[in-house]
């Protein structure tokens, strides 16, 4: 059973350090970190993006920043990403699977006090996630190579956030994760099974440049549709998986969790027609490094264009430093939020009752699918429901 539970921790690590390139040439170091899982981005908007995370506002983005967390809520009441399971590396094997969600609550300022009119806002959040790697079934053998037995080795993260969002003129979001690990590797809970606390530390700032210029065009003589326009540098910065080392069998043979940073800049503009969206793009960039070993670094390089709100376009690219990987990723997107939007702006819809007009207002099903493309990663897709209001 020893030979069986060393088996499948390495054949655990390898299969999550080819994904990731950690496993370089004679140049460079081996990560000796352990559950390396932790630093899987299973969120297809961002996967789309060439994998930059930490500065898109979304349901699921708490996972990776939980800054984002707050700066969410100053608009919104509930968010849900639905579970989604992604073939890890199909082009190595069938049955590996990822699998992460969240819900998160939380309130601003602005609804709950019905006559707040202060430019100031502020929001309070929290919520929960899960990110789950499945390596399938692997088998046991005797020492005449028979099968005794079969186990599934599994390893995931319960994440807990809190996050708050301030808005004047800028907006600021700021948050804590508080992750805890559980990493089933061997047949034998006792044996087996290693666990850890971690947490991470995010904020995020964004600079909506328009909102302080108030700048509009007229579009007819009533001023009842206007264009204006948006325009809203953001940076973000996250330090993950700081916290215990894990173990299985021998604690003087702990390893240190992947500890790391991810630093990243973007900007968003739009063309709008009064509050809904006619065109939009998104440029953004990011830089994820290996704390561990510090020789481990990660570029990325995303956009995406939108037109009425409702229909996206993706694509981007991520390489390692040493260039070992050079990975091209691409998707698209729907949401229902746009059309809703533009329902107000042509007076379809006229709701008199202000908690529910905000409700409806925004109210968001979206879609989203992501695809990579080079090296051990190519056609692994993903796909993800969302829900939020």
């Amino acid at each position: 059973m020893r030979r069986c539970l060393l088996l499948s921790i390495i054949l655990c690590a390898l299969f999550v350090l080819s994904m990731f390139g950690w496993v370089h040439s004679k140049e460079s170091q081996v990560s000796v970190s352990g559950v390396l899982f932790l630093t899987i981005v299973n969120f297809p908007r961002a996967n789309a993006m060439g994998d930059c995370v930490i500065n898109l506002v979304d349901e699921e983005a708490a996972l990776y920043n939980p800054g984002i967390l707050g700066l969410f809520h100053l608009n919104k009441i509930l968010g849900v990403s639905f579970p989604n399971n992604t073939k890890w590396l199909p082009e190595l094997a069938e049955d590996v699977q990822v699998n992460s969600y969240s819900v998160s609550g939380g309130l601003s300022s602005k609804l709950l006090w019905k006559n707040w009119k202060s430019k100031l806002t502020f929001s309070l959040a929290l919520a929960y996630s899960n990110l789950k790697i499945d390596y399938g079934t692997i088998a046991c053998t005797n020492e005449s190579s028979n099968v005794v037995s079969y186990f599934n080795p599994v390893e995931k993260a319960d994440n807990y956030t809190i996050g708050a969002g301030v808005e004047y003129y800028v907006r600021l979001g700021i948050g804590y994760t508080y992750k805890k690990i559980n990493s089933r590797l061997g047949p034998s809970r006792r044996s087996g099974t290693g666990e850890a606390n971690a947490y991470d530390l995010g904020v995020m700032a964004e600079f909506p440049l328009f909102d302080i210029i108030q700048y509009q065009i007229p579009l007819d003589q009533s001023n009842k549709y206007f264009m204006k326009f948006a325009l809203t540098p953001s940076v973000a910065y996250v330090r993950a998986n700081k916290g215990d080392d894990i173990y299985y069998i021998n604690v003087a043979q702990s390893d240190p969790l992947p500890k790391m940073s991810r630093t990243g800049i973007s900007v968003n503009g739009a063309v709008k027609i009064k509050n809904s969206t006619l065109a939009c793009f998104t440029l953004t960039k990011e830089t994820q490094k290996d704390l561990v070993g510090k020789s481990f670094k990660v570029k990325k390089n995303g956009y995406e264009f939108g037109l009425l709100g409702v229909f996206y376009v993706r694509g981007g690219r991520f390489k390692d430093d040493p260039p070992d990987r050079n990975v091209k990723t691409s998707g698209y997107g729907i949401s229902l939020n746009g059309l809703v939007s533009w329902l107000f702006t042509l007076d379809r819809i006229h709701i008199k009752n202000d908690l529910l007009e905000h409700i409806v207002k925004s109210l968001d099903v979206s879609y989203d699918q992501a695809k990579y493309s080079g090296d051990v990663l190519s056609n692994t897709k993903f796909v993800k429901w969302g829900f939020s209001f």
